[in-house]
């Protein structure tokens, strides 16, 4: 006899016949069968009921503003905060005149001005009287070869100029006149 020529038939404690068990056995799985069918069929229906009472036809309805990606007013609220910031920069007063550009720092992309003029023969070049986030730097004012103040800009006028610096960032963005006037030619402009 080899190690592998034994014939196992059960455990030989095993009162009851194999033929016997095998029936018991089918007997449990078809009736453990048939228990899991009508428990997943009553759940079904269990759903199937509580979605149809609160679900109502999804195609029938109108969207609302809530379950819109954008906001309609958006544009409205947009404006009116423009409006607000033209104000407080210019005094009080709105100017309804177009502008040639809206200005931004190069540096940090923070707004520098609404309403400027572009120059005519500098097309980098914009004018103004105000500004947002700008502020005078301190030190030595260097004049760009490109910044065209007058036809008859003398030396007295060239010392009375300013830098101008981005108020976040610190990096140069243009001049200022001893009248006020603004001369921005480092800037990113987005044309309207």
């Amino acid at each position: 006899m080899s190690l592998f020529d034994c014939k196992y038939d059960g455990c030989s404690d095993d009162s009851s016949s194999s033929e016997e068990s095998d029936c018991n056995v089918v007997k449990d799985d078809h009736g453990f069968e048939e228990r899991m069918k009508h428990e997943l069929q009553s759940e079904v229906i269990s759903y199937s009921r509580r979605n149809t009472k609160t679900e109502k036809n999804p195609s029938l309805e109108q969207p609302n503003d809530d379950d819109l990606l954008y906001d309609p007013e958006e544009d409205k609220v947009n404006e009116k905060f423009t409006r607000h910031l033209q104000k407080s920069s210019q005094n009080g007063q709105v100017c309804e005149e177009t502008t040639d550009a809206i200005l931004n720092c190069p540096g940090c992309m923070s707004l520098l001005c609404l309403n400027c003029q572009r120059h005519s023969k500098y097309k980098t070049q914009y004018r103004t009287m105000f500004t947002f986030n700008c502020k005078i730097a301190d030190g030595t004012t260097q004049v760009p070869a490109v910044v065209d103040l007058s036809k008859d800009a003398s030396s007295a006028i060239i010392e009375d100029l300013k830098t101008v610096v981005c108020e976040v960032c610190n990096t140069p963005v243009g001049l200022l006149e001893s009248n006020g006037v603004y001369h921005l030619f480092n800037v990113l402009a987005s044309h309207s």
